[in-house]
């Protein structure tokens, strides 16, 4: 399955998830794969040297707490799950279309077509009762390397496994082409509702 290069900044983002800063670590999405057996989603992280988390990890060597990149890792999951929601037996160039007029909105370029943003965020908020609430049973994290102030965290998250409301994602973040942390965890729906595929 091709992973697509797309480009989805800070305003589309929010839309997907629900955290907000300054637990917020997932900055864009520029990689999407939704059709097939393992669905992939890629998104980076820019770790300014002004993150409040530095000023205290560690004073004098600012150092990003690895349980951080697990958390942005955790949100990519949860912004592939909520695409493949939105997707549903629709069409993922569709979905596309429409991601990309968001982001045209959000940067005010004149193709934007308001009419197909208002559409698109109706359907965003009738499926809102539908998002995958759901609690991480099990997380396997290694860190190989630490992670300091003016990275750019990168992103790989794939949903593997899928049972009824169970759920096993696979997670890679590097820096550069240096893995810093990889590992895996499962989660349940609470809703008890399957996975959407």
């Amino acid at each position: 399955m091709k992973v697509r290069r797309v480009d989805l900044g800070p305003e589309v983002v929010k839309l997907l998830v629900a955290q907000r800063p300054p637990m917020l670590w997932l900055d864009r999405i520029v990689g999407l794969a939704l059709d097939g057996e393992t669905p992939e989603i890629h998104g980076q992280r820019f770790l300014s040297a002004n993150e409040p988390v530095f000023a205290g990890h560690f004073p004098g060597l600012g150092l990003m707490p690895g349980m951080l990149a697990m958390e942005g890792l955790a949100q990519c999951a949860e912004a592939l799950a909520t695409l493949l929601l939105l997707r549903g037996a629709g069409s993922t160039d569709d979905l596309l279309d429409d991601l990309r007029n968001l982001e045209l909105g959000a940067t005010f370029d004149p193709r934007y077509d308001r009419e197909r943003d208002l559409a698109f965020r109706g359907r965003i908020q009738a499926r809102e009762a539908e998002r995958v609430p759901s609690v991480a049973g099990s997380a396997k994290a290694k860190f190989a390397r630490p992670v300091f102030p003016g990275s750019r965290l990168d992103y790989v998250v794939r949903l593997g496994r899928r049972m009824d409301h169970l759920a096993h994602f696979d997670l890679e973040a590097s820096v550069g082409r240096e893995l810093v942390v990889h590992g895996s965890f499962s989660t349940a729906r609470l809703d008890g509702r399957t996975w959407p595929a």
